[in-house]
């Protein structure tokens, strides 16, 4: 690697390059050289071999046509191998007499959608009132804990498996630990069952089985299920997910050694990047997909791949192309590319290297600094803004655990931008790029863009915690005195809220047995008014459960968070809010 006169093409002396003090020149030379654009420029190696293999593939197939339908049947032959080897598998087994996959389940996994995506009554979840299910659980799901407070008639659960009755469970329940519960699978190696999913139930009792304590609610709820008494069968996973960062590896070394575009490189490492680490994230089938609700999740993942699109496209715009086309032909773009898929695997598949990462980028940045001292480009103002925050980053990573993700997704991109300020052409510097940009795929494959879709594009996808507790500064509404009528075949209780209501409601709705059971917008004309006409109803027929009811505020298609529990009682009297 030398430095070089990009003023008058001319090369240093040696001596310049090894030391790196612009004190080694004197008189006329140093002024001259303090006077022109200095550039790091390395000397390819190998350059002759590496273009052999073009020249073969354009001996062979010398139509630009003819070698596009070659790289089109590549990624096609890449993509079918990815779909084979992803993920794990499992034999079908035979269950109630035909033959059926097993789903292979998380701790969390459950039959209702926590976060509201069920919808009114449960009408989005009724494709899973029946049938039974072959299913696969890890091992350890019974130490698994509610991180948010979750309703369950009266109560508040937190910090403990959400497992609400027994033998018969309330759809919500999570089913592994549930499993575990009943006794269907040890806890300490997972394993193999099978459940079936029943209708309504109207008590759900507590119990302790197999170091699960199960939580008692004394009223219906409109889904259920329950576990086939030894049903437990062997089942072998099959897990052929190693495979994958060979395979992907491979076919983005072959495009490297055969194109001749940094573009075609450059975005075929950066997609197929994204879908290794992405189906390293959560390999395993979900049964919320038996819940008629992938709305959301599909938005969600549409949402995260436009954006992992649009910044590979501003990453190659003002970082990639500049480092890419400068070295091909040579072995620099198999350094970059090798740093980027040991960055990758790294990342995947090993934990507790957060600190590790940001001294690594510190480390990038110093070089960067070196560099651009040496090429008389530091003192620009970008330059130092730039290089000022990737430090701030770095020592924030370092310092502020929980600052980390921030810190981490943000230093990278720094120093993306940075490598802008020059064509690199130093080998150290390739390995360095590549490292940034597999850190960028990285970060994006696990960004949670949910959050930000519910926040600020799609309300109606709120999280669990945001739906069922508490989440916004807004009061609850404050409801009057029902209406309640009391009729032999039917009985029916009426609410209204005192008002007005605060500014930006749009509506508000009820929940009965932590169903969402009524939700009411406001018209325009009504201003919001909360009479009797333009109230909440809620009609049953006689039972020998009560009914627990709360109510919430609706923002947009959001719900605000429920307040206090009220009890209407089986034989017609209302406890009041907040009054248990």
């Amino acid at each position: 690697m030398r430095l070089v006169d990009m003023k008058n093409a001319t090369t240093l002396p040696d001596r310049r390059c090894t030391s790196g003090h612009h004190e080694v020149f004197s008189g006329t030379e140093h002024r001259k050289a303090e006077q022109t654009l200095l550039k790091f420029v390395s000397t390819p190696q190998a350059h002759e071999i590496f273009k052999l293999p073009r020249r073969w593939l354009q001996g062979k197939l010398p139509h630009r046509r003819q070698r596009a339908a070659l790289f089109v049947g590549l990624c096609l032959t890449w993509l079918i191998a990815f779909t084979i080897f992803s993920g794990a598998s499992i034999m079908p087994t035979k269950v109630d007499g035909t033959y059926q996959s097993v789903q292979q389940l998380s701790c969390t996994d459950s039959f209702w959608a926590t976060d509201g995506g069920c919808g009114i009554d449960g009408a989005k979840c009724a494709g899973s009132s029946a049938g039974s299910m072959a299913f696969h659980c890890p091992p350890d799901c019974g130490s698994t804990r509610l991180q948010a407070p979750y309703l369950v008639g009266p109560q508040e659960i937190v910090d403990r498996p959400l497992v609400i009755g027994g033998p018969i469970y309330r759809a919500d329940s999570w089913i592994c630990p549930s499993a575990v519960h009943a006794g269907t699978l040890d806890d300490a190696r997972g394993g193999c069952g099978v459940v079936t999913r029943m209708g309504q139930t109207n008590s759900y009792p507590g119990s302790n089985g197999n170091g699960i304590a199960s939580i008692a609610v004394k009223t219906y709820f409109p889904r259920s299920f329950k576990f086939q008494l030894d049903s437990e069968f062997e089942c072998r996973v099959v897990d052929q997910s190693w495979v994958l960062p060979y395979i992907s590896a491979t076919f983005t070394g072959l495009v490297v050694l055969f194109t001749t575009s940094a573009e075609v490189f450059y975005f075929t490492s950066f997609g197929v990047g994204f879908m290794y680490v992405t189906s390293t994230i959560n390999p395993a089938a979900r049964v919320g997909s038996l819940n008629d609700d992938d709305d959301g999740s599909m938005v969600s993942k549409v949402a995260k791949l436009m954006l992992a699109f649009g910044c590979a496209i501003l990453a190659f715009r003002y970082s990639a192309r500049h480092v890419l086309r400068s070295n091909a032909p040579s072995a620099q773009p198999l350094l970059w590319l090798g740093s980027f898929w040991v960055t990758l695997c790294f990342k995947a598949n090993i934990e507790g290297h957060d600190r590790l990462t940001a001294a690594v980028l510190f480390l990038i940045a110093l070089q960067q600094i070196y560099h651009l001292s040496a090429e008389r480009r530091l003192y620009e103002p970008l330059s130092l803004c730039i290089i000022s925050l990737s430090l701030v980053a770095a020592i924030v990573s370092v310092a502020f655990p929980r600052l980390q993700a921030t810190a981490q997704i943000s230093m990278p991109v720094f120093l993306l931008v940075l490598f802008r300020r020059h064509v690199v052409q130093a080998r150290l510097l390739n390995l360095s790029h590549g490292l940034l940009i597999g850190l960028c795929v990285y970060n994006l494959s696990h960004l949670d863009i949910s959050t930000v879709l519910a926040n600020f594009i799609l309300p109606a996808a709120t999280t669990a915690q945001s739906a069922y507790t508490r989440s916004s500064s807004l009061d609850t509404p404050r409801i009057l005195d029902p209406v309640i009528h009391i009729n032999y075949g039917s009985s029916n209780i009426s609410f209204a809220w005192k008002t007005p209501a605060p500014a930006g409601v749009d509506g508000i709705s009820m929940l009965v047995n932590d169903v969402e059971r009524v939700r009411r917008y406001f018209e325009p004309q009504n201003e919001k008014k909360g009479d009797i006409a333009d109230g909440l109803e809620w009609v049953r027929t006689p039972q020998a459960v009560p009914d627990y009811i709360r109510f919430s505020w609706v923002q947009g298609d959001r719900l605000v968070g429920w307040g206090d529990v009220g009890v209407w009682e089986t034989k017609g009297s209302w406890s009041g809010i907040g009054n248990i």
